[in-house]
């Protein structure tokens, strides 16, 4: 039998002491407490030892045995209770089940009923403890499996290839979004680094029930991914990430932390990597810095205009192979830059219709499109983005054949939609324009172009506001919506980040050096 604690209430102290030598010889294993002598004084021994047994009389001066053992039900006090009475009264036994009591001896108790009675509760407390070793070692191996899954996700967004399916497993049952940032965390030279990055480490792992987070030491460095949920997005992750961070990091000096841009699928993390690796080259002074102020102020815009005339000359000429090397190049210029892959995407999207403008006869010079989102998180690499770029501009070229009649409708579609893409325009006011029906000028736009009537409107407009950022750098966001066919500023700037990937702010620094 295992170890268990045992007080005694009674206040006629004969009682108290033939009660004590009848448990000492019957369970000389259960450890007996100091014995009280009235209700006041056991709830107060109760508190504070935490007996796992307990046998009170009922009538004792102050509180009686039923009140004191009402007050520990109501403070959610546990312990088996043995009423202990000289009056077998049936209301009394019948509050003492009400309130959970284990068992009812009478005075003067005999050795035989206390035996029974004490027998059964060691028993229950013997079952009770085993389920609770069981749970507990079954919360423990969850714990580690969960602990294990979570070293699994991180390494995998390390390595450029983030695993969905641990992230489930290791997301379980409460439902946590994959929305957050990146926090690269490191040491100066002078402190004792991987002491500090571990403390710091657990001490994050504690604050769980303010913000859901996984985290990895690698190469010195304390990569911590924060999913804050609610009401946390691109909007409002600086404020809160500043106060969660101050929180961590409290009384620790020297510290440089890095945080990337917010992304919304754990498919965007390994970009959050590079961003911060690309802040930590720019900056090793302690101090917190966030990627979209670290790439402000600095254009990726490096192509001169005789290189878009080059590229212009191999696309008419259908050298795709010379042109898949520069594009590749390009890329990986970008992406040295700090350039996310959708951003790497955006930038050769804009490199095509510079090139566009030199041969108007190339139809990809305004509308060849973007990535769709899950093309995007299918690429890991820029070769791979310079790859899927050029696909979708032979796929454009495609309509420039002068013998293909039905491309001819696709040309005449994108021309009335590029004259009008300001008005209020629908798939049916272009195909009466035409004089065919929005049924099959919607299969045209899908065959040819692989998009639909809705997506490819939206590249236009935000191709031109991306010319527009480009033309002039002292149009507001609000100048740049309208002048784009949004008329809302907050719609616009939303659809602009769904569509390219970044902010406007973020592609005016990129194409312009200055961010306003």
């Amino acid at each position: 039998m295992e170890e268990y604690r045992v007080i005694i209430a009674d206040d006629e102290i004969v009682e108290r002491r033939g009660l004590e030598r009848m448990v000492r010889d019957l369970f000389p294993d259960l450890i007996l407490l100091k014995s009280v002598g009235n209700g006041t004084e056991l709830l107060k021994s109760v508190q504070e030892e935490r007996p796992d047994i307990i046998i009170t009389d009922i009538n004792m001066p102050g509180l009686s045995g039923l009140e004191t053992v009402e007050i520990l039900r109501l403070k959610s006090i546990g312990g088996r209770i043995i009423i202990n009475t000289a009056y077998s009264n049936f209301e009394y036994m019948q509050k003492a089940v009400e309130l959970g009591a284990f068992g009812y001896l009478l005075k003067p108790a005999d050795e035989q009923t206390l035996n029974k009675v004490l027998m059964r509760v060691t028993e229950d407390l013997d079952k009770e403890r085993a389920q609770q070793r069981q749970q507990n070692d079954s919360r423990e191996k969850l714990r580690k499996m969960r602990s294990s899954v979570g070293r699994a996700v991180m390494s995998s967004v390390l390595l450029g290839q983030p695993d969905e399916n641990s992230f489930q497993i290791w997301a379980g049952e409460r439902k946590i979004s994959p929305a957050g940032i990146l926090v690269l965390i490191c040491c100066n030279q002078k402190m004792q680094e991987l002491m500090w990055l571990e403390k710091l480490q657990q001490r994050a792992e504690g604050m769980e029930k303010y913000c859901t987070n996984l985290s990895h030491i690698h190469q010195q460095k304390l990569f911590l991914y924060l999913m804050p949920g609610g009401e946390i997005d691109e909007f409002h992750y600086r404020e809160w990430t500043c106060a969660f961070l101050e929180q961590l990091c409290r009384d620790v000096q020297g510290l440089y932390l890095a945080v990337s841009s917010f992304k919304y699928s754990l498919a965007e993390m390994p970009e959050a990597v590079r961003e911060c690796l690309y802040q930590q080259e720019l900056n090793h002074f302690e101090g917190l810095t966030f990627y979209e102020d670290a790439a402000a102020g600095r254009t990726a815009w490096n192509v001169s205009e005789e290189n878009v005339r080059e590229i212009a000359r191999l696309i008419s000429r259908k050298e795709w192979n010379m042109v898949q090397k520069i594009f590749e190049k390009q890329a990986r210029d970008w992406a040295g830059f700090g350039c996310s892959l959708q951003e790497q995407y955006v930038l050769l999207s804009c490199l095509a219709r510079q090139c566009g403008a030199y041969r108007p006869d190339l139809m990809f010079s305004a509308d060849h499109g973007f990535l769709a989102k899950y093309q995007v998180e299918e690429c890991s690499r820029p070769e791979e983005i310079a790859a899927e770029c050029i696909k979708a501009i032979k796929r454009c070229c495609s309509i420039a054949e002068p013998a293909d009649t039905r491309a001819q409708y696709v040309r005449e579609a994108i021309r009335i939609m590029k004259e009008q893409f300001t008005d209020d325009l629908a798939l049916e006011d272009v195909s009466g324009q035409l004089g065919i029906s929005p049924f099959y000028l919607s299969r045209l736009l899908k065959r040819y172009l692989d998009r639909g009537f809705v997506e490819l409107l939206t590249e236009i407009r935000i191709n031109a506001a991306i010319d527009l950022i480009r033309q002039n750098r002292e149009l507001s966001i609000r100048d740049i919506g309208k002048m784009a066919g949004y008329s809302s500023e907050t719609y616009f700037y939303k659809v602009f980040k769904k569509n390219t990937g970044m902010t406007v702010g973020r592609m005016r620094a990129l194409l312009t050096g200055t961010e306003k």
